[in-house]
Parts: structure tokens; C-alpha cells; sequence
């Protein structure tokens, strides 16, 4: 294996790196924008609970 091979297959490595990274910053926007939505929605329930009483 030449020293060009070496360092493809290095940079392969990072990209493989990076896209799991990728992928675990997704999970983690959408674990946050499901605790956002159902924040917004309780705080519109309360909103029209206490406009109700």
C-alpha cells in the first residue's frame, strides 16, 4: 500500500467520522425540537385554561 492509498483510505476514516457525527447531531435537533413542540403546545393548554376560568 502506497503512501496515496494510505491517505485515502485516512480521509475516508475522517468522512465516516464525520457523517456518524452528523448523524448524532441530528438525533439530537430533533430530540430538542419534540421537547420544544411539546413545550409550545402545554403552554397554549395552560393559555386557554386560565382564559377559560
Amino acid at each position: 500500500m502506497d503512501e496515496r492509498e494510505l491517505e485515502i483510505r485516512e480521509k475516508e476514516q475522517v468522512i465516516r467520522m464525520m457523517k456518524n457525527i452528523i448523524k448524532q447531531m441530528a438525533k439530537e435537533i430533533e430530540k430538542l425540537r419534540l421537547e420544544l413542540e411539546t413545550r409550545d403546545k402545554l403552554e397554549k393548554d395552560l393559555s386557554l385554561e386560565n382564559k377559560n376560568q
